[in-house]
């Protein structure tokens, strides 16, 4: 009897002090650098190399075992297990302020394994908020003082006011609702123009703002394009009629 208790004894010890075992986790990626067109480019390695990566375990801690820039990273001595690997050129946050800016991102998860002791994290970073476009056509400036386009929404619902043609503001994916106002100066009228889109990643909403002579009378009438997933185009005429 003492002898099978000391032989368990041994055996637990045995278990316990069995050595935790690592692996080496790599990271690779590349990116897309174009929203306004169909047609994407990968990122430079120069692009990249300011690319912050994050690689957390997938524990319940959530244990950050990196955070840094892409230019920086080493391959990662490891527990075995599962991982989460991400990257951006910049966080949402960033993305939103002033007129905001493109922001890609993009992640993956790989699991360190006994049969897999060297995973490398591969996956693209992609557009991940989108735009939004204001045009002034000539015949909108020549008719209307005062024009400005008020554009609401992102993660903040912030407001960015637009009075230049061709001014471009990025939101991360929301409603983004806008107000154009002005004064048709021939006539004395206010123009007073509202309405909303539902955005994702990767749109693309353009208001064309112009005015209709029809007829001898004047209308604003904006032109709100939206395109999803780079290849397809929505259109819809919203008309103002400043005499009604």
């Amino acid at each position: 009897m003492t002898a099978l208790t000391v032989l368990a004894a041994s055996c637990q010890r045995l278990e316990m002090s069995k050595p935790l075992q690592y692996g080496s986790l790599s990271v690779a990626m590349d990116a897309e650098v174009k929203v306004e067109a169909v047609t994407k480019a990968p990122a430079t390695p120069e692009e990249l190399a300011n690319y912050k990566v994050k690689v957390i375990g997938q524990d319940q801690a959530s244990t950050s075992y990196y955070d840094g820039l892409y230019s920086a990273f080493q391959p990662l001595k490891l527990p075995l297990g599962p991982y989460t690997v991400s990257a951006e050129n910049c966080t949402s946050t960033d993305a939103e302020n002033g007129n905001g800016c493109k922001r890609l991102f993009g992640s993956t998860e790989v699991t360190i394994s006994e049969s897999n002791l060297n995973p490398t994290a591969e996956f693209t970073c992609s557009v991940a908020n989108t735009l939004v476009t204001v045009v002034f056509e000539d015949s909108a400036t020549q008719h209307i003082t005062g024009l400005k386009v008020e554009l609401i929404g992102g993660d903040s619902n912030r407001t960015v006011s637009v009075n230049a043609s061709n001014t471009k503001v990025w939101f991360n994916p929301s409603t983004v609702s806008w107000a154009i106002t002005g004064n048709i100066a021939s006539i004395n009228k206010a123009v007073d123009i509202k309405g909303s889109k539902d955005l994702v990643a990767k749109n693309h909403l353009k208001i064309v703002v112009s005015v209709n002579l029809e007829n001898g009378q004047i209308s604003a009438a904006p032109t709100i394009t939206l395109a999803t997933d780079l290849n397809t185009a929505v259109e819809q005429n919203e008309v103002f009629n400043p005499y009604k």
